[in-house]
């Protein structure tokens, strides 16, 4: 099964949603050398829409999806821990360990 089929088939918990590519380019401005996506191909695959949370599919591997705390700086972020990133193995490690975790939190 690849990417876009698996995606259409999670069940989407609240806060996170679907989401077309296109928040790559801020990505792309604000990770630096240093920071674990910097150089890597990423696609976003979803997002939170009371946040600035972004998943990326990381198709080139090593780890899978990437959940971003995108900054919106519009410019390159002066440390390589910046923008926070936690890497998942798969989109069922995100499901499990991601999603479900925001969608609890969320509740309360």
């Amino acid at each position: 099964m690849d990417i876009h089929e698996a995606l259409m088939k999670v069940n989407w918990l609240e806060p996170w949603h679907p989401t077309s590519p296109g928040l790559e380019r801020e990505l792309e401005r604000e990770v630096g050398p240093g920071h674990v996506l910097f150089g890597r191909r990423a696609v976003a695959v979803a997002r939170r829409f009371d946040a600035d949370d972004v998943l990326f599919h990381l198709p080139d591997g090593p780890t899978a999806f990437a959940d971003v705390h995108l900054t919106w700086s519009c410019e390159r972020e002066k440390h390589p821990e910046c923008p926070s990133t936690v890497l998942y193995a798969s989109l069922e490690d995100w499901i499990q360990n991601g999603m479900r975790r925001d969608h609890e939190e969320w509740k309360r």
